[in-house]
């Protein structure tokens, strides 16, 4: 009995099932899903299926979709979203009505946009130049990281890690390849780029050296333009400096004690690395005595002021040059009347004769300086006649001094000549006038000399016939 009841219930479930598998409809999700979508893109598909002519429930019943993409919309089979990481996902779309279903299994792969480094090439820099340039790109959005994937840039350059923007200001010269890369963690591109640092045009403006002088010290700074940055070597490229000269490598100051007299011609270099600039220069050494003539010479300096018979005479030469030096001054040619100090330069008196020629002058110096044991000048002196006084010195014994020497007061006595007025001047050494006045030359005359410094000095009488010359010594 019980064996009856058991395949009884089993013939009925059987029944039942086969009824139910004849009722499902033949389920088909159509839709072909691409194989391929872009990373960062927008991306929708709806899931169409046909069988199932009522209400219907989607989901994911394996696998998983790309990361960004949401899940399957449960009513209308909707796949949407944005894949922000790339890959390959499979995953298994099903559908069902509740009794019946279906499934269909899925592979996608989430590739990287086509990303291309737009800008073909960079601007080429210069030397201690600021630079600046932007590169840029397609195919990535949003956030993107710039950097240097391989190679160097140009010294002194950098490139901006978010703005992809190189700038800086290079400070070395040559030619500098490197590959640029972009990407944003997932997808990436890389572009090989050539930067050229050129030099400048470097300029050395300084336009003459000044003369220098044996024994002198000298120092003149050289300038340039064309290097901006540092550090500058200054240097000597060709040809020499005068000897005891020499040119700092930093400063570009020339600067010593020339100890030799000449004519020297160098070249001056500026470099900056491989940027070079340079320039001939010329140096004359001179010797360093020079000579002042009080008064001043004429004619291009070598004529020098005229004298007369009977007057007085003064002509200083003064030797410049050597610090700390004393001077000996020699006359070769003698001039009547006229006395050369060889100690002070100082030539003067009065002259008594005509003279027109030549007078060289020689300076010595205590100080032994390379190239120019002495200085030596020639001047032009003319000592012309007097057409209007002469000098009568055969009245000369009618004018009696006492005392002379005398500590200041000289007593004149005129009665000898037998004239009414005469005019009277005293003259010192140098043939400066230090007095003029007009006196009775009848009677006796005081010439004080109080306030003089001790010397000789000279007193002039003019006569009718001419002139009496007398000298006055002062000493105390």
């Amino acid at each position: 009995m019980k064996k009856k009841i058991y395949f009884l219930l089993l013939l009925a479930f059987v029944g039942l099932r086969t009824s139910m598998n004849a009722q499902c409809p033949g389920i088909v999700i159509m839709t072909t899903f691409p194989t391929s979508i872009t990373l960062n893109s927008t991306f929708n598909i709806s899931i169409i299926q046909s069988g199932i002519l009522g209400a219907r429930t989607w989901s994911i019943s394996a696998g998983s979709l790309p990361v960004g993409l949401s899940n399957i919309g449960v009513n209308n089979g909707v796949i949407s979203g944005t894949p922000t990481v790339p890959g390959v996902s499979n995953f298994t779309v099903q559908v069902t009505d509740g009794t019946c279903s279906q499934t269909r299994a899925y592979s996608v792969v989430v590739t990287c946009p086509t990303v291309s480094i737009t800008t073909t090439s960079l601007q080429n820099g210069i030397l201690d130049d600021a630079y600046g340039e932007i590169v840029e790109q397609t195919g990535l959005t949003g956030s993107v990281v710039w950097s240097v994937f391989a190679g160097l840039l140009p010294v002194g350059l950098s490139i901006d890690n978010i703005t992809g923007t190189i700038s800086g200001t290079p400070t070395s010269s040559g030619t500098f390849s490197f590959t640029i890369l972009v990407g944003n963690g997932s997808c990436f591109q890389t572009k090989l780029y050539s930067i050229i640092v050129t030099c400048p045009t470097i300029v050395l403006t300084t336009p003459n050296l000044p003369r220098g002088a044996s024994g002198v010290p000298y120092s003149q700074s050289l300038s340039q333009t064309g290097i901006i940055g540092s550090p500058i070597v200054w240097s000597i490229n060709f040809g020499a400096l005068p000897a005891g000269l020499s040119i700092s490598p930093s400063t570009g100051v020339i600067s010593g004690t020339p100890n030799a007299t000449g004519f020297f011609s160098f070249q001056v270099r500026a470099t900056r690395g491989a940027c070079i600039g340079q320039k001939a220069y010329n140096i004359f050494v001179e010797c360093p005595i020079s000579m002042v003539l009080t008064p001043q010479a004429t004619s291009f300096g070598i004529v020098l002021a005229p004298g007369t018979v009977g007057l007085p005479y003064s002509q200083k030469f003064t030797a410049l040059g050597i610090p700390n030096a004393i001077y000996t001054y020699n006359m070769a040619t003698p001039i009547p009347g006229l006395t050369f100090n060889t100690a002070t330069g100082l030539l003067s008196g009065v002259p008594t004769n005509t003279f027109s020629s030549q007078v060289e002058i020689t300076i010595t110096s205590n100080i032994a300086i390379s190239g120019c044991p002495s200085f030596r000048d020639i001047f032009s002196l003319s000592i012309n006649p007097n057409p209007t006084t002469a000098i009568d010195n055969s009245l000369s014994n009618l004018v009696k001094v006492s005392p002379n020497p005398s500590n200041g007061d000289f007593q004149v006595d005129f009665s000898g000549l037998n004239l009414a007025k005469s005019l009277v001047r005293v003259y010192d050494a140098q043939g400066k006038q230090i007095s003029s006045s007009v006196i009775n030359a009848n009677a006796n005359t005081t010439i004080s000399l109080d306030k003089m410094p001790n010397g000789i000095y000279l007193l002039e009488i003019e006569i009718t016939k001419g002139r009496i010359l007398k000298r006055l010594i002062k000493e105390n």
